[in-house]
């Protein structure tokens, strides 16, 4: 098992089944598709993209499969799977979903605890633990605090995780159109553009160019 990124924090050792890795155990292969399936039946009416690869606006795709070993005395202390928000938009994809298979039964030490939820789940063989650590609103669910407790007993758990890409981002709206001018504001330019032709022909009848003026032409006039 490889080393990933070990710290005072986390100290199992790990691997990810890469799409090479993968392509070249076959058998290996046929197991991690089996789940990832599985996962797709459990999470219906979403939109997948390829495996391994940043997920399209609002799709999913998985995460390159994980697995780790935990042996006598090592944790991973109290963390969240889904990222901050500033870290999920700049990368454009949250963690919507996270599913721990435990590959083997442990005895003694390694339970997966929610210390907000008051739940502990002891590492057993075939065990599935679902849950999601990321909001529709790409949010971090704080809930999902979790940790790794300490193994006494060896423990391997294969982690699966489920990206989200981000939804596009909104288009600003576009400025109104200026409204429609009403009947009644139509009208009173048009009476006010008559009443100024009014005042130019009666320039004219004065110069003895021009007529009478015309009646005042009003609203509604019988």
């Amino acid at each position: 098992v490889g080393s990933g990124g070990v710290s005072a924090r986390r100290t199992s050792s790990s691997v990810l089944l890469t799409n090479d890795l993968l392509n070249a155990h076959p058998s290996l292969d046929t197991k991690v598709t089996a789940l990832q399936s599985r996962t797709c039946e459990i999470m219906p009416g979403g939109v997948w993209d390829s495996r391994g690869y940043l997920p399209g606006p609002s799709r999913y795709c998985f995460e390159s499969t994980q697995v780790a070993q935990y042996t006598e005395g090592q944790h991973f202390l109290a963390h969240e799977d889904a990222f901050p928000y500033p870290t999920a938009e700049a990368n454009r994809f949250q963690r919507a979903a996270t599913v721990l298979v435990y590959l083997n039964d442990v005895e003694t030490g390694g339970a997966t605890s929610f210390q907000h939820l008051g739940v502990a789940v002891r590492p057993k063989k075939g065990r599935v633990l679902f849950f999601f650590p990321g909001k529709s609103d790409m949010q971090p669910d704080p809930r999902t605090l979790h940790t790794a407790e300490s193994a006494v007993d060896e423990k391997w758990v294969t982690q699966q995780w489920v990206a989200r890409g981000f939804p596009a981002k909104v288009s600003p709206t576009p400025p109104a159109a200026a409204p429609e001018p009403s009947l009644v504001s139509a009208m009173a330019r048009s009476a006010a553009g008559e009443k100024k032709e009014r005042r130019a022909k009666g320039k004219k009848g004065k110069k003895g160019k021009g007529g009478a003026q015309p009646p005042a032409r009003g609203f509604g006039r019988k």
